[in-house]
């Protein structure tokens, strides 16, 4: 039914595709939203419309079976002893309120924004859910997250040396492959499983530190600015490749709520595990 070469697909003929009917019915479209949004939300929503999308046949079925991240929770108030330098630190770089999100995503409608994404001018994304453009910048971040947008972003590089020294406090024996998790202490594990599961969430083993997470620890324990913003955008322009798993189910599912984006017939996964005392336990953090 589609053909190998690239081929233009309105936002209706991609609805045809099974994957994405669940959250593409024509009908509901139709519908007005029931709630006023926030003034900064009107900006970032437009009227529902026609949507072209750029996709080969290769890269629908690639988008149907790239997993989703939905990431994790934290209850905070587990977070006592030793591990209070945790919240601390947390509180202190500004990702608190991203680490609280426990909204269950919505698969296809989270896939309709990444088949659609695109990437505007001054560091924002624009894509579509069920005819609604939907725009997020790092202005919009900074009020939803209650965080800054000044500071280091992943675009940087760290040398390893340098990672290892202010992670762990000296070089040791340096692996080919980085950093290791079972190098850190427990607070320094507890912060990379959170940058790994939440901050830059991701699939697959966690056992090795990828240099882009040990950037962020880095940065975590030194207690230097990161532009939070900056890198939620930049780890989803980087998923719109279809390359990596597709980051922040729940944060965006959050976003097209409060965007007025109906999700009342689409059915979501379940729950995020949440990190709390069963969990500190079972991972000996505590």
């Amino acid at each position: 039914p589609f053909r190998k070469h690239p081929f233009e697909i309105s936002i209706r003929l991609l609805c045809l595709h099974p994957f994405f009917a669940p959250s593409c019915s024509l009908a509901k479209d139709l519908q007005k939203p029931s709630t006023k949004p926030h003034p900064l939300e009107k900006k970032m929503a437009s009227p529902r419309a026609q949507v072209s999308i750029q996709l080969t046949s290769d890269q629908l079925q690639r988008l149907a079976k790239i997993p989703i991240c939905s990431g994790k929770s934290v209850e905070f108030s587990h977070m006592s002893g030793n591990l209070a330098w945790v919240e601390e630190t947390l509180t202190a770089m500004g990702w608190t309120k991203l680490c609280q999100i426990s909204e269950p995503f919505v698969a296809s409608a989270v896939r309709s924004f990444y088949a659609s994404l695109k990437v505007s001018t001054g560091n924002t994304v624009v894509g579509y859910v069920k005819g609604t453009k939907i725009t997020i910048s790092e202005e919009y971040l900074v009020e939803l997250l209650d965080c800054s947008n000044s500071g280091h972003c992943l675009s940087e590089f760290i040398p390893l040396e340098k990672q290892k020294l202010g992670i762990i406090g000296s070089l040791g024996t340096l692996c080919k492959r980085g950093l290791q998790v079972n190098e850190l202490s427990a607070e320094k594990r507890l912060i990379q499983s959170i940058i790994s599961n939440i901050i830059t969430p991701r699939t697959g083993t966690h056992s090795s530190i990828t240099a882009r997470d040990g950037n962020l620890l880095f940065w975590a324990i030194q207690r230097h600015r990161v532009n939070l913003p900056a890198v939620i955008l930049e780890r989803m322009i980087v998923a719109k490749d279809l390359q990596e798993s597709l980051p922040y189910g729940s944060l965006l599912t959050m976003i097209f709520k409060k965007l007025s984006v109906d999700l009342s017939g689409d059915v979501p996964m379940s729950t995020k595990e949440k990190i709390g005392l069963i969990t500190l336990r079972r991972s000996h953090y505590l």
